[in-house]
C-alpha cells in the first residue's frame, strides 16, 4: 500500500499555485448590495429582494474577502427572503447588515509612502 507523508498532504495543489486571484470587488459594488439590501428590507417583495439575494450569493464565493465580510454576505442573502409579514425585526436585521457591509468588507486603502523628514522637532 501506498504511504503519504502527512506532510505532503498539506501541500497545495499544482493548479491552485497558478492561479491569479481575482481583483477585490470595488466599493461601488458593496454600495450597490447594501442598497438593494435596504430597499428589499423595506419593500419586501421579489422586485427588491432578488436582486439583494443575487449580488450577495455572487460575492460570498469571492476567494478574496475575509470570512466576517462572507458573515454578512450571509446574512443579507438569508434575510433577503421575501415574507409574508415584513417585520420591524426582519428590517432591522437587513439594514444592520447592509451597513456593516460597507464598514466591514470595503477595501482597504494601501498605506501611502512617508518621507524622511522628521514630523517634530525632537525626533533626530
Amino acid at each position: 500500500m501506498l504511504q503519504l507523508s502527512p506532510l505532503l498532504l498539506c501541500l497545495p495543489l499544482p493548479a491552485a499555485l497558478g492561479k491569479d486571484l481575482p481583483p477585490y470587488p470595488s466599493n461601488a459594488k458593496f454600495r450597490q448590495l447594501q442598497l438593494a439590501a435596504q430597499d428589499c428590507g423595506r419593500e419586501n417583495n421579489d422586485a427588491t429582494c432578488t436582486p439583494a439575494r443575487d449580488q450577495a450569493d455572487r460575492l460570498i464565493d469571492h476567494p478574496r474577502l475575509s470570512a466576517s465580510c462572507k458573515d454578512v454576505l450571509w446574512e443579507i442573502r438569508e434575510g433577503s427572503e421575501v415574507t409574508a409579514v415584513n417585520s420591524y425585526v426582519r428590517r432591522e436585521a437587513l439594514n444592520r447588515a447592509a451597513g456593516d457591509l460597507m464598514v466591514i468588507c470595503r477595501a482597504q486603502a494601501k498605506p501611502t509612502a512617508t518621507s524622511d523628514k522628521p514630523s517634530s522637532p525632537f525626533q533626530q
